[in-house]
């Protein structure tokens, strides 16, 4: 029985010709009339021998795909990309910058926690001790300051202080003012929120992005190349994605990068380990500009500045309402369509467009819905039945606080 094509493809057979073919050697080898049915003792044994012969075939099969990347998983995947120096990316929690209103000489220990409405959790990294009162525009006297207080006119120090959060996942990459409770109690404390959205929370790598960036690397064209530096960069362990726009011209390009010049943007990953890789994989004259500048040490110890940016999240508010039979799980049904959501969610790319008939599909995925209403949009009061589009240096999100679902019995 052949195993290979003349094409040289695996063409494992299936488990009836397995079985007709060693039928066949039975009535060659013992008799013509060999019983080989299932209903004697020798077919029944042949039977034992075919399956047999069908679980080595198909490891076989999976011996012969493990050689090729894109049909590689699991810890065959994990070698070849260790061979490649490419690793799989573990799961990482989301990370956030606070702003925080407290009262003079008050102080917030590192390992302070801060929550959500729903309970995700957020922990500092940094000791930090309110100083001085805060001057804040004053939003009646355009151009002027004032004291920031609280309601009682009691002045207020703000400072900000990084977190991450508690667990890893994507849950962690809460929008733009989620971050509201003072989880700990800390009477130093007058208010906190976050006035950006978490970013960087993600769940293990799956196999298929984890090839893809095995691909991508194998194809990179050269560390410096543009296609080099993004998957570079993209190969940090918290980056979630990175995107170059390079500047070739002598003139400012349509974006306002000035000439020969190279403009990151990045989702997600550790500022200072950003620059360090990003310094390793360019050109020797290559000028980066960005919002975000850090220090980085050449071979003799020479001090570079290396620029980038984050890219702006956008949170996306989506509005469902279901029509169920029976058989609609009630306990787990509506955190298994948010959970489909916002793993779709987590594999948009910057730039990518939200399309309304692909979150119909993660909402059909989940069994015993009979009709769905969806509407989505950025603005919680305008919501429409449209495709939410975002800039290329944007990326869509959303999270459970962000997705309303409501249940009618069909």
């Amino acid at each position: 029985m052949a195993l290979m094509t003349e094409d040289g493809q695996f063409d494992r057979p299936e488990i009836g010709d397995i079985r007709e073919d060693i039928n066949d050697l039975a009535k060659q080898d013992i008799s013509p009339d060999a019983p080989t049915d299932d209903a004697h003792l020798l077919g029944q044994f042949l039977g034992i021998i075919s399956d047999r012969d069908d679980l080595t075939f198909k490891a076989l099969e999976a011996v012969y795909y493990s050689l090729f990347v894109l049909s590689s998983h699991g810890d065959t995947l994990d070698r070849i990309g260790i061979e490649e120096g490419v690793l799989r990316k573990p799961a990482a929690p989301a990370s956030v910058e606070l702003q925080v209103d407290g009262y003079t000489g008050g102080f917030i220990a590192a390992n302070s926690l801060f929550s959500t409405d729903d309970g995700v959790l957020f922990e500092t990294t940094d000791d930090v001790t309110f100083g001085e009162i805060t001057m804040v525009d004053d939003p009646d006297n355009p151009g002027t300051q004032v004291q920031l207080q609280n309601e009682n006119g009691v002045g207020l120090c703000r400072v900000t202080v990084n977190a991450m959060a508690v667990e890893s996942g994507i849950d962690g990459n809460v929008k733009a003012g989620a971050i509201t409770y003072n989880a700990d109690a800390n009477e130093d404390i007058y208010a906190v929120t976050n006035p950006g959205a978490a970013t960087g929370g993600q769940e293990a790598e799956v196999d298929k992005s984890y090839a893809d960036r095995i691909i991508s690397d194998r194809h990179a064209g050269g560390s410096s190349s543009e296609n080099g530096i993004t998957t570079a960069i993209g190969n940090l362990p918290d980056v979630k994605q990175a995107k170059l726009v390079s500047n070739r011209t002598m003139q400012p390009d349509k974006y306002g990068n000035p000439a020969k010049s190279d403009h990151l943007y990045v989702i997600g990953g550790d500022d200072q380990e950003i620059a360090d890789e990003y310094f390793h994989v360019l050109g020797v004259t290559e000028y980066t500009v960005g919002s975000i500048a850090k220090t980085v040490y050449n071979l003799s110890g020479d001090a570079r500045t290396i620029k980038f940016d984050h890219a702006k999240t956008v949170p996306v508010f989506i509005q469902i309402g279901l029509t169920t039979t029976d058989d609609f799980d009630s306990d787990n049904g509506l955190a298994d369509i948010r959970k489909n959501i916002e793993q779709f969610f987590s594999e948009l790319q910057m730039g990518e467009t939200v399309l309304f008939s692909q979150i119909f599909g993660q909402i059909w995925n989940v069994h015993g819905i009979t009709d769905i209403k969806l509407a989505m949009g950025t603005d919680k009061a305008k919501l429409t039945l449209d495709d939410v589009k975002v800039n290329e240096f944007e990326l869509a999100v959303t999270d459970d606080s962000s997705i309303e679902v409501t249940v009618n019995a069909g």
